[in-house]
């Protein structure tokens, strides 16, 4: 508002302007001003502002959720990029990824599946390695009896053909067993075998033909075997006077944990092992068995051996060691 003053004649005037409005007054009476005309000129512009205009970098990736600031001429510029997200900086992203495959890194270098994620695997194997009976095809690896087709021997075909199950391995083939031989008191008796198949064992059987008398130590045990004859015991029966007191009896027994050793034993298939023998007593009975010459039964690998003064199994069997003849090889079972 502004206020303006006057003078008429002696009488002073007192007004006041309120936009477009006029008010005035002569002493104490009102009087009626108007006011007429345009607007008047406008001002000179101000001085220009002093802020600077903000710009865009592209020079380095910016963080996920991050946006750069800058002008709106270079904000959609080609070149504006972000980093790549990591699996965690995108939520859910990690438990649907491990829906599809195995937690873990998904790493082209150092992820894995398993067969069975997969789905065509088996077929693809299938294909590449078809089921066969021509065996001689094989050129490497081995298949399992499973994937061989019929007219091919088997562990069970083999077994069955040699008299046998694949619950129990006989070291001698029963049918080669038409003799019977009296061991001498106190020495130890093995015969070497290598099972064609893996059985796990708790017993081990002899089979007697005459009765012995005055027994004071008799017990069958299990060694494995190198080539040149030396072994170790892994594996026995407890010590029974009453072992082979019967004529023509097939004496079966179980392995013992006495000394520490096992109650069962895994055979492993193609390894080299022996099942030993020893009888202290004062007549010693005959033990079924099958024929062969010493000078041939020591051909490297030995088929069986002797070791007289023994009164019990030996711990370990050095391959100089053997130091009887036999002409006879026992027959024993394991199952």
């Amino acid at each position: 508002m502004t206020d303006i003053s006057a003078s008429v004649v002696s009488q002073p005037i007192s007004a006041s302007v309120s936009g477009s409005s006029i008010t005035a007054s002569v002493g104490s009476s009102a009087i009626s001003v108007s006011v007429a005309g345009g607007i008047g000129p406008q001002g000179p512009s101000g001085d220009a502002g002093t802020g600077g205009g903000a710009s865009l970098s592209n020079d380095t990736p910016l963080s996920p959720g991050t946006a750069s600031a800058g002008t709106a001429s270079t904000a959609s510029r080609s070149d504006h990029r972000h980093a790549a997200p990591a699996i965690s900086d995108i939520s859910g992203l990690q438990a649907t990824i491990d829906g599809k495959q195995a937690a873990g890194s998904y790493a082209a270098a150092s992820h894995t599946h398993t067969s069975s994620q997969i789905t065509d695997f088996a077929a693809a194997v299938a294909a590449a390695a078809p089921a066969t009976t021509d065996a001689s095809a094989l050129t490497s690896g081995t298949l399992s009896d499973s994937r061989l087709s019929s007219n091919v021997i088997t562990n069970a075909l083999l077994s069955a053909r040699q008299n046998q199950t694949t619950s129990a391995i006989d070291v001698v083939d029963r049918l080669s067993v038409y003799s019977a031989n009296a061991p001498v008191s106190g020495a130890e008796y093995w015969t070497f075998f290598s099972p064609t198949y893996n059985l796990t064992i708790s017993q081990i059987s002899y089979a007697s033909v005459s009765a012995s008398t005055g027994v004071t130590l008799a017990r069958f045990g299990l060694y494995t075997m190198d080539a040149s004859g030396a072994g170790t015991l892994v594996a026995r029966t407890a010590s029974d006077t009453t072992l082979f007191t019967s004529a023509n009896t097939v004496y079966t027994r179980s392995l013992d944990s006495t000394g520490g050793y096992p109650t069962t034993y895994s055979l492993v298939a193609g390894t080299r092992y022996a099942v030993a023998v020893c009888v202290v007593a004062s007549s010693p009975q005959t033990i079924a068995a099958a024929g062969c010459q010493p000078v041939v039964a020591a051909v490297s690998p030995r088929v069986q051996g002797v070791r007289t003064g023994a009164n019990d199994l030996v711990t370990t069997q050095g391959s100089g060691q053997y130091n009887g003849t036999v002409t006879q090889t026992y027959w024993a079972r394991l199952s």
